[in-house]
This record gives structure tokens, C-alpha cells and sequence, in this order.
């Protein structure tokens, strides 16, 4: 199954919920990722830009969006994000069709304003 890495900020009033009823989240993310036929690999609290991060599994991208935007819908979070990860091999994959596909594609500073 694919990976994907899920960062995300809570919103202040569940941040202060929290920290008045300290509370383990991790069975709560279970259940969650599994609502969405996904899993946890691993999970991080951290301090900084973001409240936690994790590396999921999920079946594809549309069950990871889902996921994302079913815990950004309850309203506890600021931000909670989701990118889809690539193994070593999957990544020399998409260097070595990248070196293989001839395009006339020009990026805007090459461009004559045509």
C-alpha cells in the first residue's frame, strides 16, 4: 500500500482541551486511518510548525484525502495535511521516465511571451 506522510495542527481550543485532560491519541488515529482501510506505520508528537505528524498506509490517494479531510472537517485542527511518499525504487522510476519523455514543455522564463 501506498505511504503517505500526515502532518497536522490542532486549533487552539482542542490544543488547550488537551493539555487541561492530557490524552494518548494514538487509538483515536487508529480508528480513523482504519475508517479510511488504512494503517499507521508511525506516529510523532512534536513541537513546532505542526502538533504531530505520522507515516500512513492507505489504499491510494483518494482514501488519504478522504482521511485528511474527514479530521479537518470536525473543526479540531488548523491545518492537517497529507503527501503522498515515494520509496527509493518508486522515485528512480519517475528520474528515469522523466529522462525518457521527450516534451516541448519550456518553463515561463524561457518563454518569448507568446
Amino acid at each position: 500500500m501506498p505511504h503517505f506522510l500526515v502532518q497536522w495542527k490542532f486549533n487552539p481550543q482542542s490544543f488547550e482541551t488537551m493539555r487541561q485532560k492530557p490524552l494518548d491519541r494514538y487509538a483515536t488515529s487508529v480508528r480513523l486511518a482504519e475508517a479510511f482501510h488504512g494503517s499507521i506505520v508511525s506516529m510523532y508528537n512534536r513541537m513546532g510548525a505542526y502538533d504531530g505528524m505520522g507515516i500512513f498506509s492507505f489504499p491510494d490517494v483518494i482514501h488519504a484525502a478522504a482521511h485528511s479531510v474527514h479530521a479537518l472537517a470536525t473543526g479540531g485542527f488548523l491545518k492537517h495535511e497529507c503527501e503522498q511518499l515515494l520509496s527509493p525504487s518508486e522515485y528512480k522510476l519517475a528520474l528515469l521516465m522523466s529522462h525518457d519523455t521527450a516534451t516541448d514543455y519550456l518553463p515561463p522564463n524561457q518563454q518569448d511571451g507568446a
